[in-house]
């Protein structure tokens, strides 16, 4: 059974209105939406023992190259669930790894078994401050961060939040700024509750938000970023972790494309088998699993089979992700 969940005060409701009479009618007809339905509180979900571990025993199968990652996301909501006054909530996680192995994945099926909002920012960006903590009303074009928008229009105060590459932050951009500031600001719990977005103007608590890193190389991030984050490595799947992947894969992928009535998501041992003989990541795996799937839908086929797999990875042979085959699996 779900916890009661509590309630908390985000930001006050009249120095945002009185915020918006401040703003052109161009902005604040840009914002209608946004500033019409003010509530001063947002729910923060809150789950039971029993629903943690039945998110962390999904995350393991779907997911088993990140088990230490799911380890420390399980201390950290079993902690939360003690709380009588504190929702669902982990501390700044970053997860290292080289590209394709599947951290952002990892992070939007966290968010949904949670039950809150997902949210993505590409910090590698030049307009990475801005998508962050917004831009000035004097600007044109000028509109909230993404932080500050979910915290107006959503019904949950503790999303997941992807600061994606985040190795790249301290990158200056072509107004000479870079978005270390406002990364600060958000992962220090005390300085997170008075978070200032540049379009908005009006104290935000944004201390409940899960913010979940992605970089590939450690060296490249600031010691002052680094230092708030519990760094975790990720590897690449083993062949026996991608057999037991490229199920969930192939699940979500026909859940996707709306294809549930004409296709299922079991993989026959000689199929598996197919995948299991190539040294391909996560990204590759949905490349091949998605081109095997209109491979299976031209044949009429309910499954795939290694026919569909093995045609799916010739055709994929010509790109720059090419999958190689293993020499030797023992």
């Amino acid at each position: 059974m779900t916890k009661k969940t509590p309630f908390i005060r985000l930001y006050d409701k009249q120095a945002l209105l009185k915020r918006r009479e401040t703003l052109s009618k161009d902005v604040v007809q840009q914002t209608k939406m946004m500033f019409e339905r003010l509530p001063e509180v947002r729910i923060r979900s809150q789950l039971s023992i029993e629903q943690i571990k039945e998110i962390v025993s999904q995350l393991r199968r779907e997911f088993p190259n990140f088990s230490e990652a799911t380890d420390y996301i399980n201390q950290q909501l079993i902690l939360s669930a003690a709380s009588t006054s504190k929702g669902s909530y982990f501390s700044p996680l970053l997860l290292l790894g080289p590209p394709g192995i599947g951290k952002t994945l990892y992070a939007r099926e966290l968010a949904k078994l949670l039950g809150v909002g997902f949210e993505k920012i590409d910090l590698s960006t030049v307009t990475a401050v801005m998508v962050l903590s917004g831009s000035s009303s004097q600007w044109g074009n000028s509109k909230p961060g993404i932080v500050a928008s979910h915290l107006l229009q959503n019904h949950r105060a503790n999303p997941v939040l992807v600061l994606d590459e985040i190795d790249k932050a301290g990158q200056k951009t072509s107004n000479g700024g870079d978005a270390t500031n406002a990364l600060l600001t958000l992962l220090e719990p005390e300085a997170a509750r008075e978070f200032q977005d540049e379009f908005v103007q009006v104290p935000m608590d944004a201390s409940h938000i899960c913010v979940i890193a992605t970089a590939n190389n450690v060296n490249h991030i600031e010691e002052p970023i680094l230092s708030r984050f519990k760094k975790i490595t990720v590897s690449e799947p083993t062949p026996e972790q991608l057999r037991q992947i490229a199920p969930y894969a192939l699940d979500s992928l026909i859940k996707q494309s709306e294809i549930e009535p004409i296709m299922t998501a079991t993989l026959g041992t000689d199929a598996l088998n197919a995948l299991q003989l190539q040294q391909i990541n996560v990204r590759q795996l949905n490349e091949i699993l998605r081109l095997a799937m209109f491979y299976g839908v031209q044949d009429k086929s309910r499954q795939l089979t290694e026919f569909h797999i093995t045609k799916a990875v010739k055709h994929t042979q010509g790109d720059s992700t090419k999958p190689k085959p293993k020499k030797n699996l023992h």
